[in-house]
């Protein structure tokens, strides 16, 4: 569709006359109806004030197509950040796997001195979103990597090798950009 054709069927479906839309545009009925014809476009300022009041994206205004982005999922700029919070979600239960398998490693081993001070920030995490909790999640996973480094040259064993080995994948995953759109970073 064109940006016409597409300015006419927003302004109907939204219940408007070209008065309405005039009126609260600030400009004259004669402009609307032109934009409409496709005898005249609207300037930048006033598409802009277009998508706005049809609740529409500029592209959605001009005929774009939108990108094909599969069902349930979103881009990384998501206003409600479907992708980023499902992500989120997917990190923090395989983190919780894992530190359940380290401690029934650890229950055997009895040397690993890791603790999981991560897995309570990133539950934090689900609520606090700010950018400084991003920082505090990779100081944690950092603290579990240097006890474990501890342990290992203190007591050795699997358990401390096994955890350093997961707190450097979960902190290398955590600098995934749709991770990081979750904290606005």
């Amino acid at each position: 569709m064109s940006l016409s054709e597409n300015l006419q069927r927003l302004r109907k479906e939204r219940g408007l006359s070209q008065e309405d839309v005039a009126e609260k545009l600030y400009v004259s009925r004669q402009s609307v109806s032109k934009w409409e014809n496709g005898a005249a476009e609207p300037g930048v300022d006033n598409l802009k004030a277009l998508a706005k009041l049809y609740g529409a994206t500029l592209d959605e205004l001009v005929g774009n197509d939108p990108p094909d982005v599969p069902a349930g999922a979103s881009g990384p700029d998501d206003p409600e950040g479907r992708r980023t919070w499902l992500d989120y979600r997917v990190f923090f239960l395989l983190r919780l796997i894992t530190v359940i398998i380290l401690y029934l490693i650890s229950a055997t081993d009895r040397a690993s001195i890791t603790i999981p001070f991560d897995l309570m920030a990133m539950l934090a995490g689900f609520w606090i979103t700010a950018p400084a909790m991003w920082w505090v999640i990779i100081g944690m996973l950092g603290l579990n990597f240097v006890l474990g480094l501890v342990g290992l040259v203190m007591f050795g064993g699997v358990g401390n090798v096994v955890a350093m080995l997961i707190d450097s994948a979960f902190a290398w995953l955590l600098t995934r950009p749709v991770i990081k759109a979750r904290f606005h970073l």
